[in-house]
């Protein structure tokens, strides 16, 4: 299912065409598409959480996301998405991110690592750690 590439292996057209989440460790901004809308998504989804309650938080988070990401079909860049992680929420990011990519194409700068086939976010002692394992997931992880 997943794929690992590294920044040589890419060709511009290849990049702009996949039709899953392309996740970047390293930023690659001359492949991305210029026409591309770039979302900085802490402070929206802060912005749009913030006055719902506490506790219908975690029901209305992805309501929420839907409404900001799920809008169109222009390509998109995703970064500082950090609150994502949050066990409040329960979710599964690289799912999320993998839905958005049926939708419209979408390149997404990694807050964390890899290493052995697996994503992280955080180390193994914060509640906010998360690993992914490539394989289990439709998407490109360009090094």
């Amino acid at each position: 299912m997943g794929s690992i590439i590294t920044g040589s292996d890419i060709n511009k057209a290849f990049f702009q065409t996949a039709r899953m989440p392309v996740i970047m460790l390293t930023p690659y901004p001359r492949l991305l598409p210029e026409n591309r809308e770039n979302v900085s998504l802490n402070l929206l989804l802060a912005e749009r959480l913030a006055p719902i309650s506490p506790e219908q938080r975690p029901l209305r988070v992805m309501d929420e996301l839907k409404s900001i990401l799920y809008k169109d079909s222009t390509p998109l860049l995703l970064e500082r998405y950090e609150m994502l992680f949050s066990p409040a929420w329960r979710l599964n990011v690289l799912k999320i991110f993998a839905d958005i990519a049926r939708i419209r194409p979408i390149y997404v700068s990694w807050p964390g690592q890899y290493k052995n086939g697996y994503l992280t976010y955080a180390e193994p002692d914060d509640p906010e750690y998360r690993n992914y394992r490539i394989t289990d997931y439709d998407v490109i992880v360009v090094l």
